[in-house]
């Protein structure tokens, strides 16, 4: 037996959200965020160090990605050069191997960067709810 997804009320508002897994389905938001002068994060910078946490490298991460290993450690020092600790953490190969890990400074970045996304695609969800009806069906690009 499946049961249905979890649905959320808004805090402020009386109707019933949908779930986000739902609205992403429907909707496509990105978010561009200057955090410092030279230092934009966006959706490709957080899915890299999500990759990162779950391959345990930076090179894993990128071939997960379908990216350059030099694309991926470009933008890992971009991000490790702008904080003060850095985000990505990584250790020399050798004979046990090299890897990297998030600091807890990229961990944040992760989990602020979704946050905002989730709550920026709920909004954009309720602003533009009267605007859906009015938009022509268009075939799917291919």
């Amino acid at each position: 037996m499946t049961t249905a997804p979890a649905r959320h009320r808004s805090a402020s508002k009386g109707p019933v959200s949908e779930p986000l897994s739902s609205l992403k389905s429907k909707h496509e938001l990105a978010i561009r965020l200057t955090l410092a002068p030279g230092l934009m994060i966006g959706p490709g910078k957080i899915a890299l160090l999500e990759n990162v946490r779950t391959e345990g490298s930076i090179s894993a991460a990128a071939r997960a990605m379908g990216m350059s290993y030099k694309r991926a450690w470009e933008l890992v020092d971009e991000m490790n050069s702008t904080f003060t600790k850095p985000p990505v953490v990584t250790t020399k190969g050798g004979k046990t191997g090299g890897g990297a890990l998030l600091s807890d400074i990229g961990l944040e970045l992760i989990r602020a960067y979704r946050a905002l996304e989730e709550a920026s695609l709920r909004n954009f969800h309720t602003q533009f709810a009267d605007l859906r009806p009015q938009l022509r069906k268009r075939a799917a690009r291919g």
